[in-house]
């Protein structure tokens, strides 16, 4: 498998981070990157 977790991400994933990164709860958060990849980032660190 591609990806460590086994699986890709659902389309529900990935508006729910993007929700997040809009919402006021992420409001401190500058500067950022968000990887919503299933840890596949993590492999090549």
């Amino acid at each position: 498998s591609v990806a460590p977790n086994a699986r890709f991400g659902s389309p529900e994933e990935i508006a729910n981070v993007i929700l997040f990164a809009l919402s006021k709860d992420a409001s401190f958060i500058t500067g950022a990157d968000l990887m919503v990849d299933g840890a596949l980032h993590a492999r090549y660190a």
